[in-house]
């Protein structure tokens, strides 16, 4: 059942994937980060703090190490012709992520090995985060595309409720590939983001 459903996610990944015509450049991508402090002098300490301070995901009610919240903004012009239909003549996407991680806030007078197995397991754990920014930055680049393929509406409502039916789809399509992403790596682990 687990294989099918993978099928499924990256037979959808195929079919909404982003064409190659799409340019990052259309896509404005903000990433903010929100860092959680946490204080120790050895791994366990550390461990300790993060499984106490760290982000909750808001589907599992889990807390992990670090976390990345996505969202899609667009803007949009529209013109209608001279047969009164309406057609998007412009629109722009905002990609916005936040990435929530944790910050070793007395890292100096923690002891030498630890803090050499911290800056491997950091280094490792915002690799994984990124994965999480540029499925993000893809479902913006998606919708992009899909907006730039709408045809023509009887009414403003019409192309308004259209520009918002193809985010919502796009927007579940990529939770579920996130979801993926994180059952594949293990939320990071297989990637070498385990600490201690």
């Amino acid at each position: 059942m687990k294989r099918l459903a993978s099928s499924l996610i990256l037979l959808l990944a195929i079919i909404f994937g982003a064409p190659l015509s799409v340019n990052a450049e259309d896509i404005e991508l903000t990433r903010k980060w929100e860092l959680y402090q946490i204080k120790g002098r050895n791994q366990y300490d550390l461990r300790k703090a993060m499984n106490t301070k760290g982000p909750v995901n808001a589907d599992t009610g889990k807390r992990f190490d670090a976390r990345t919240d996505w969202k899609l903004g667009w803007k949009y012009k529209y013109s209608k012709n001279s047969e009164n239909l309406y057609k998007l003549s412009s629109h722009s996407i905002q990609v916005t992520a936040t990435i929530h991680f944790p910050e070793w806030a007395d890292m100096k007078a923690g002891n030498p090995q630890t803090q050499r197995l911290w800056l491997v397991y950091i280094h490792n754990l915002k690799r994984h985060e990124m994965g999480h920014v540029e499925l993000a930055q893809r479902a913006g680049k998606v919708l992009s595309e899909r907006l730039s393929q709408l045809g023509t509406f009887n009414s403003r409502l019409e192309i308004e409720e259209a520009i918002k039916k193809k985010a919502d789809e796009i927007t579940r399509i990529h939770q579920a590939l996130h979801q993926d992403y994180d059952r594949r790596t293990n939320h990071g682990k297989s990637e070498g983001a385990r600490f201690p």
